[in-house]
């Protein structure tokens, strides 16, 4: 029986890779990923752990690599297989279902709201935490929230039997 090895060693790399002083390597510190393997092909889904991360990444989108591992465990190196960004308004409205709350959530919590007049530093911080936090739970339970906040991706392109890192 042909079967899909796939490691849990998922690696998604931000567009600039979060590693701003480590030019060498890519930080995955501040991204939690989950893999799975269905209908043919291997669902990648990922959430950012940190406010500052998050923010980073509704401006410049996260690039999903995969190396493919041979028999012997060597490598051949990551390739590139798409720049994944969070929807544009028109978007969101064109290919998600907007009367849906978790989407309607993850939507809004994109969207930089200007602090209220008079606002303190404190109550921006925290209403930009809730935001977080209400994103996160959002494209956790929906995967059209989490198509929408670019934080899925489905690669379709894999060959049973063969071995993939991402």
């Amino acid at each position: 029986m042909n079967r899909i090895f796939l490691f849990a060693v998922a690696i998604i790399l931000s567009a600039n890779g979060f590693a701003q002083g480590r030019k060498d390597s890519a930080s995955t510190e501040n991204i939690k990923v989950v893999s799975r393997y269905r209908n043919g092909a291997v669902e990648l889904r990922w959430y950012p752990t940190q406010v500052g991360s998050w923010r980073k990444s509704i401006q410049q989108g996260y690039s999903v690599k995969r190396m493919e591992l041979s028999d012997e465990g060597s490598a051949a190196g990551f390739k590139e297989l798409a720049k994944v960004i969070p929807f544009t308004p028109q978007e969101w409205n064109q290919k998600t279902n907007t009367k849906d709350d978790l989407v309607k959530a993850a939507m809004e919590s994109i969207v930089t709201a200007a602090p209220a007049k008079g606002q303190s530093l404190l109550d921006m911080q925290n209403d930009e935490n809730a935001m977080f936090f209400a994103y996160c739970l959002s494209t956790s339970f929906s995967a059209d929230a989490a198509k929408g906040a670019g934080l899925i991706y489905t690669d379709n392109s894999i060959t049973s039997g063969k071995k993939y890192v991402y």
